[in-house]
C-alpha cells in the first residue's frame, strides 16, 4: 500500500485571519510561496495546444481550468506545488510554466489547500512522517 503523501508549513505572519483559522494554507500562500511573477494569458491555449498534453496534477474528469498564468518554476517548487494540489502545465511555444487554475469567483485568499498549517516545525514532521 503506497503511503498518502501529506504536506504542511508553518505557520507565519503573512497569512490571513481566513487560513489560520481554518488551519489549512490557501491558495494565495502556496502559489507565492513557491512561483514569482505570473502574466495572465488566458489565450495561450488558442495558439499552443502542447498546453494540455504537459498537465500535471490534480486533473479528474471534471476538472475545468478558468485562468493560465506563464512564469516559471522550479524542479522542487513544482513538486510541492503539485504536492499542495496546484495544476501546471508547459508551454512548448513560449518555453515556459503555466499555472492552471481550476476555481473562480472567489478570492484566492479563501480556497484553502490541503497544506496543512502548524505552530511548530516539530509538529510538522511529525505529521509529515506519519
Amino acid at each position: 500500500m503506497e503511503k498518502e503523501l501529506k504536506t504542511g508549513m508553518l505557520k507565519n505572519e503573512k497569512m490571513g485571519d481566513y487560513e489560520l483559522e481554518q488551519g489549512y494554507a490557501s491558495y494565495r500562500t502556496i502559489i507565492s510561496r513557491f512561483i514569482g511573477d505570473i502574466v495572465l494569458c488566458n489565450n495561450i491555449i488558442d495558439v499552443d495546444e502542447s498546453i494540455f498534453e504537459n498537465m500535471k496534477g490534480e486533473l479528474g474528469e471534471d476538472v475545468e481550468i478558468f485562468q493560465y498564468y506563464l512564469c516559471h518554476i522550479g524542479q522542487w517548487e513544482e513538486e510541492q506545488l503539485l504536492k499542495a494540489g496546484v495544476i501546471l502545465s508547459y508551454s512548448d511555444v513560449l518555453d515556459c510554466d503555466v499555472l492552471c487554475v481550476d476555481h473562480f469567483g472567489t478570492s484566492w485568499d479563501y480556497v484553502l489547500t490541503d497544506v496543512k498549517l502548524f505552530d511548530t516545525y516539530e509538529d510538522l514532521k511529525k505529521y509529515e512522517e506519519e
